[in-house]
């Protein structure tokens, strides 16, 4: 991984987004870390008085929210930069392939500086890097970390990336297959097969890390709802890119957008088969 990319609203959960990646970034490998700040255009359409005042504004944030991380974490590499367009757009694009972008988000829709938060699953589909999404309330810090199973990719980038991370953090690892009704419709022997799924991903992640605790856990429940589930207990929960990522299509399917709705732990919607 190349460096994290932070973006900053001002709001309690880009708050807690950046503290999130300081505290990864200082426990790792110390990557560099970049704030950001989207000014949308549409500040322009209220008059040029205005669009230099929101500039001057996001600028001063910028600044404060450094000085307050360079206190905090002398020895890394900081930086921030404005942007102007798109918010969804201008976020998604200020990270590359290489990189981790850090949301902020908030579950409530009635909660104020709740801009990035509802931008989560836009950014997910459309931005190239790894991507973060860290709520402002964290849970269960100590959880495991816990990976989505399919079962067209059991062994995929999200259980390399959960791996890793169950590594680094020194926590256990839970996969989690969720059956559902429509998919035990489709006529397979779907229980069966779901258990060899699971034990490829368990496999994988001790070929990877020998040293790790990994435990599996087939849900009843549809993938979702396996999933936010098991995210109660969790510290991190690791998703994986669509299988139609790369053909034009989104990159997330309908499981990852109810996780990023709804998450109650930080979610990494993974892209590549790497670890950082």
């Amino acid at each position: 991984m190349s460096s994290y990319v932070v973006g900053v609203d001002g709001s309690a959960p880009s708050k807690a987004a950046l503290e999130w990646a300081l505290e990864r970034s200082e426990s790792r490998r110390r990557h560099p870390l970049r704030l950001v700040h989207v000014l949308d255009d549409e500040a322009g359409l209220a008059g040029p008085d205005i669009q230099l005042q929101a500039e001057r504004e996001g600028r001063r944030l910028l600044a404060e929210r450094l000085e307050e991380a360079r206190q905090l974490y002398p020895d890394l590499e900081l930086s921030s930069t404005v942007l102007h367009g798109s918010m969804p757009w201008e976020l998604s694009h200020a990270a590359g392939p290489p990189d981790m972008l850090v949301l902020g988000t908030h579950r409530s829709s009635s909660s104020d500086g709740r801009v990035l938060g509802s931008r989560s699953v836009q950014v997910a589909s459309i931005t190239p890097a790894t991507l973060a999404v860290i709520p402002d309330r964290r849970r269960n810090p100590a959880g495991p970390v816990v990976v989505g199973v399919g079962m067209r990719e059991p062994a995929g980038p999200a259980v390399v990336w959960a791996a890793h991370e169950a590594a680094a953090t020194k926590l256990p690892l839970l996969l989690v297959h969720g059956m559902g009704s429509a998919e035990r419709r489709a006529g397979a022997p779907h229980p069966e097969l779901a258990a060899i799924n699971l034990s490829e991903a368990k496999k994988l992640a001790l070929e990877i890390e020998p040293g790790a605790t990994v435990s599996t856990r087939l849900s009843p429940d549809g993938a979702a709802q396996a999933l936010l589930a098991a995210a109660y207990e969790a510290s991190t929960l690791v998703v994986g890119p669509s299988r139609t990522f790369g053909t034009g299509a989104s990159p997330i399917g309908t499981v990852t957008q109810s996780v990023l709705l709804n998450t109650h732990c930080p979610v990494l919607v993974t892209r590549y088969s790497a670890g950082a």
